[in-house]
């Protein structure tokens, strides 16, 4: 269960995407999915791309975005396990490859690419 306005959580990870990689994705959907590793991710929809973030499980059964990088494609964005956020240890984390060897984008901020007026 997301407990964020998915209205507003939409129009501020698609401006803030486009205002810090380029990327216009149109995202009409969001949805929290299972990954690889044991873990979960915060998963945009649009008719071209997808974008994901890492979820974690901030104490008991409450999950919380880990909004240090989001991974976004075009390319195999119906793929299950490419271009996702994997993380080893205490590192920035990095984005898993397309199996099908196509763009996968990692998208980085100080800030929180979810809310609105982010900065850099």
């Amino acid at each position: 269960m997301l407990t964020a306005d998915k209205t507003e959580l939409l129009r501020a990870y698609n401006q803030n995407l486009q205002r810090f990689s380029g990327i216009n994705g149109e995202f009409t959907e969001v949805s929290i999915e299972t990954a690889a590793q044991g873990a979960y991710t915060l998963v945009f929809l649009g008719k071209a791309y997808k974008s994901t973030f890492r979820v974690e499980k901030a104490d008991g059964t409450v999950l919380r975005v880990n909004y240090t990088i989001s991974c976004t494609t075009s390319d195999c964005s119906q793929e299950t396990g490419g271009c996702e956020p994997r993380f080893n240890g205490g590192d920035r984390g990095n984005c898993s490859p397309c199996s099908n060897d196509g763009e996968c984008t990692k998208t980085v901020s100080s800030s929180s690419l979810l809310s609105v007026g982010g900065k850099e």
